[in-house]
């Protein structure tokens, strides 16, 4: 008698939570499937200034719950555009993560529309070579070399005056645009490590 009792109260569970997953779970699920939305993500990592193209995206449902009013849902409303920030996969995509051109120092960079006109990079050894870090995009500056042979500073006629693109730590982060933080830098992010130039053929050729 007594494991017939326990059968019925197993039954009786049974029933219960069949009841439970019938009328409460299944249609919670349901409802929750049909109000899912689309929204654009990323497949790949994408790194800031990256121009975004079609191969890049991917359409994912999920439910909306806790979703930002204005997150992307069409690919086309971000092609072409440019990633303001590092995008990961799983990152919701709103307007706010991505602009139309590059940074100011990028845009220089990239719209350089004199096919005569190159950009050259150039590392820089010491603090004093870049000027105690004090150059910024757009200044105009005289390079000199140093003879080895004769011991002394070298003028080059054709680098008398050369407009500044950008200034990129160890880390390929202009340092115009970097925050600092004086509690967590490090030398190697705040000293100038290479500087660009825009220089035309003959400019070049001394350079490298």
């Amino acid at each position: 008698m007594k494991i017939l009792k326990n059968k019925y109260v197993i039954f009786a569970i049974c029933l219960i939570l069949s009841g439970i997953i019938a009328f409460v779970i299944v249609p919670t699920s349901n409802e929750s499937v049909s109000g899912a939305v689309e929204i654009v993500r990323v497949s790949k990592q994408i790194e800031k200034n990256t121009v975004i193209s079609d191969d890049m995206l991917e359409y994912a449902t999920v439910i909306p719950m806790g979703l930002p009013d204005d997150i992307i849902k069409e690919k086309q409303a971000i092609i072409g555009k440019v990633a303001a920030v590092t995008l990961l996969p799983q990152d919701n995509l709103v307007p706010q993560k991505f602009t139309d051109t590059y940074s100011i120092t990028n845009k220089e960079l990239y719209n350089m529309d004199n096919p005569n006109n190159l950009a050259v990079s150039i590392s820089v050894k010491t603090l004093a070579a870049s000027m105690s870090g004090k150059l910024l995009p757009g200044d105009v500056v005289s390079l000199y070399g140093f003879s080895l042979e004769n011991k002394s500073l070298v003028l080059y006629d054709d680098l008398i005056y050369v407009e500044v693109l950008a200034i990129t730590n160890s880390k390929a982060e202009d340092l115009d645009k970097r925050t600092a933080n004086s509690e967590s830098d490090t030398s190697d992010v705040v000293i100038p490590s290479t500087i660009t130039l825009s220089v035309n053929r003959t400019q070049a050729k001394e350079l490298v």
